[in-house]
C-alpha cells in the first residue's frame, strides 16, 4: 500500500507518465531545433528589433535573451509549450478522474 496519495496516483498513471516525459523531451528537442533554424536569420533579428518593447514586456520576453540559445529555448518552452502541456495534462487528469469514479461506481 502506498504511503501517500501522490505515490498511488503516480503508480496508477505510470504509463502515461512515461508518455509525458517523452513529450517534454520532444518539446525541448523541437525548441532547440527551432533555434538552429532562426539562429543566423536576418529576418528574425530585424523582426525582434522592430517589435514594440511594450509587447515584449507584456509577453515577458527579453529581446537580448531571445537572441541566445538558452533564452530562445526558455521563451519557447515556458511561453508556449509548457502552458499547452499543463493544460492538456489538467484536462486529461480531470477526465480520467471522472471516468474512473464512474467505472468504479
Amino acid at each position: 500500500m502506498p504511503r501517500s496519495i501522490a505515490a498511488a496516483a503516480l503508480r496508477e498513471r505510470r504509463r502515461s507518465l512515461v508518455g509525458w516525459i517523452l513529450g517534454a523531451i520532444a518539446a525541448t528537442s523541437l525548441a532547440v531545433w527551432g533555434y538552429t533554424l532562426v539562429r543566423g536569420s536576418d529576418v528574425v533579428q530585424n523582426l525582434i528589433a522592430r517589435f514594440p518593447p511594450q509587447m515584449m514586456a507584456m509577453f515577458g520576453v527579453d529581446p537580448d535573451l531571445l537572441t541566445t540559445a538558452g533564452g530562445f529555448v526558455q521563451a519557447q518552452l515556458y511561453g508556449f509549450f509548457a502552458p499547452l502541456m499543463l493544460l492538456a495534462f489538467a484536462i486529461g487528469l480531470g477526465a480520467s478522474a471522472t471516468t474512473a469514479e464512474e467505472d468504479h461506481r
